[in-house]
């Protein structure tokens, strides 16, 4: 199967929207690769595929074509007639069809007959059922108060120069402190504990030997380093609690497997972002105490510390 990504820019909404529930399902595979918007070379001519699954087990490479449709009635016995077609010509190993509004009658005995596998996706829940009374609490975890402590060795700091004042903002190994660990807060990288009491972290890319820039004149215009035998940051943390029904998340993707009636919902780090201006904020002992099915979701808030505490030790001059 010879496949590029195509150059033209077909996809869709819900295109994308099916790609991501299925990166989802399949990201603990490492042996699956999910594409949007591929074209494959057909008998007659180039045949566009929606979303690509390819699966690898060892040297056999199994290739599942996915077609979405966001209709907006059933989906009609004349699209799995063209989508039969397709996956004869690009000789795909499976055929899945995933449809925004169902599918009619027609359409599920004939995928039925040729083993073409069909779901729906949808963000809302349309069906009663009491076990979705659910619900979601969120539980957003933000960075509250920072504070450092440095320590000079004695030997390092009678080798300094001038007037030795750290400077501001904090360099240390050439990064800026406060910008690397915002920086690391929202690429999610990283790593703590979920208190609020302070708690010592590592801050990606600033590893040991430690070196900080400091002044060397009163008009803080040159800038020397010096090693420095401890460099502790530590990080406290604010917990913000808010509730909301599982019914009421903000494009909350539900696929249902037409055949097995089986449903499958999916909720990411966009949606609860989405629904909290919808969410009720609430306390930790209503949350200790709630009675109900729940769910708890853990997101991380905005990084909205200005500048880093910090206590610096090592020689006099060192002001904290």
């Amino acid at each position: 199967m010879n496949e590029k990504v195509s150059s033209v820019d077909k996809g869709t909404k819900f295109e994308k929207s099916v790609e991501k529930v299925l990166n989802w399902m399949y990201s603990q595979y490492d042996s699956v690769s999910i594409k949007h918007n591929v074209l494959i070379n057909g008998p007659d001519t180039n045949r566009q595929i929606d979303v690509l699954i390819t699966v690898t087990i060892r040297d056999l490479v199994f290739n599942v074509a996915v077609e979405c449709k966001d209709y907006k009635g059933r989906l009609p016995v004349g699209i799995l007639d063209a989508f039969v077609s397709k996956l004869e010509d690009v000789s795909a190993s499976k055929g899945i069809i995933i449809a925004s509004n169902g599918f009619s009658s027609s359409s599920i005995a004939k995928a039925r007959r040729k083993g073409i596998t069909l779901y729906s996706l949808t963000d809302k829940i349309e069906f009663n059922d009491a076990a979705l009374d659910v619900t979601i609490v969120i539980e957003e975890v933000i960075p509250f108060e920072t504070e450092l402590k440095i320590s000079v060795m004695r030997d390092a700091a009678q080798n300094m120069k001038g007037e030795t004042l750290i400077t501001d903002p904090l360099i240390v190994n050439g990064y800026d402190v406060h910008e690397t660990l915002k920086e690391a807060w929202k690429a999610q990288t990283l790593e703590y504990k979920l208190h609020t009491d302070f708690q010592e972290i590592q801050i990606p890319k600033i590893d040991p030997p430690y070196r900080v820039n400091y002044f060397i004149n009163t008009k803080n215009d040159m800038i020397d380093t010096v090693e420095i035998s401890d460099f502790n940051p530590r990080l406290k943390l604010k917990i913000n609690y808010y509730t909301i029904p599982l019914k009421e998340l903000v494009d909350l993707k539900v696929l249902e497997h037409i055949e097995g009636k089986k449903y499958e919902m999916f909720i990411d780090i966009d949606t609860i972002t989405n629904s909290l201006p919808n969410a009720k904020p609430v306390n930790k002992r209503f949350v200790e105490e709630f009675g109900g099915s729940k769910f708890i979701i853990n997101v991380r808030g905005p990084f909205n510390i200005t500048s880093i505490g910090g206590e610096y030790t090592g020689r006099d001059f060192f002001d904290s």
